[in-house]
């Protein structure tokens, strides 16, 4: 056996390592982790680049780069960035988006600014959660909490977003950390969603409509015939039904 160090508590991403959440425990020298360390002192000021669970070793393989900076600014890889974007609950995927995941951005918002029919597409894909929180806004005076998610892109990417989230409104869509693929999509609008559900009608055959329409034609009631019946001084009118009955 052998001393390893573990987190003493779940520490969330980012967190600054301080000594009092490090504690030593008793490894199994054969089953030690690679990257482990065995003292606490040389882990404090070091920043951790995923959540951690209690009890969990405190390995290389998840600490940020030394002297990569504090916080969140230590685990942002290089050329990319960190961007903090306003969602609710229904966009954020009710609360089911969680560090690490993968989303679609999907924006929805007038293409130009004499156009007022709003258009729905997906801006970015594939993009990665790194962080999920609230933040404090004023709604008629009073402050509120709204929650926020922090996405990880390139600076073109950071563009785009920014241009979506102030003209428009933002959904996020969950997507598998398997499947990086990407797909292009013209994005619709109201009219164009509402003609595709008419296209998806079943048209009846032409055969069908003629039938209706002789039917239609059978149906319309004929007026009765009238003769006039002549006898001396006398005359009396008699109706000849059309439908076979008698006079």
């Amino acid at each position: 056996m052998r001393k390893v160090a573990v987190a003493k508590s779940e520490l969330p991403l980012a967190t600054t390592l301080q000594t009092e959440m490090i504690t030593l425990v008793d490894w199994p020298v054969a089953a030690e982790p690679s990257g482990a360390y065995s003292e606490a002192q040389p882990l404090v000021g070091r920043v951790v680049r995923t959540a951690l669970v209690a009890g969990e070793p405190l390995v290389e393989s998840r600490l940020a780069a030394p002297g990569g900076g504090q916080g969140l600014a230590a685990v942002i890889p290089p050329t990319l960035r960190a961007m903090t974007v306003k969602v609710n609950e229904a966009s954020g995927v009710a609360g089911f988006v969680h560090p690490g995941d993968f989303v679609d951005v999907i924006a929805t918002m007038a293409p130009r600014h004499d156009i007022v029919e709003v258009r729905s597409r997906i801006v970015l894909q594939g993009i990665r959660v790194v962080a999920v929180g609230e933040e404090m806004v004023a709604e008629n005076a009073k402050p509120i909490k709204v929650p926020v998610v922090t996405l990880l892109v390139t600076p073109e990417q950071s563009e785009r977003l920014a241009l979506a989230s102030l003209h428009g409104e933002l959904q996020l869509t969950m997507r598998s950390a398997i499947d990086p693929g990407r797909v292009e999509t013209p994005g619709v609008s109201p009219p164009e969603l509402f003609e595709e559900e008419e296209q998806e009608k079943p048209v009846p055959p032409l055969h069908h409509h003629i039938a209706r329409a002789v039917a239609a034609v059978a149906a319309v009631p004929k007026e009765d015939e009238v003769v006039e019946i002549i006898r001396g001084s006398r005359s009396e009118e008699r109706k000849l039904h059309s439908h076979g009955g008698g006079q």
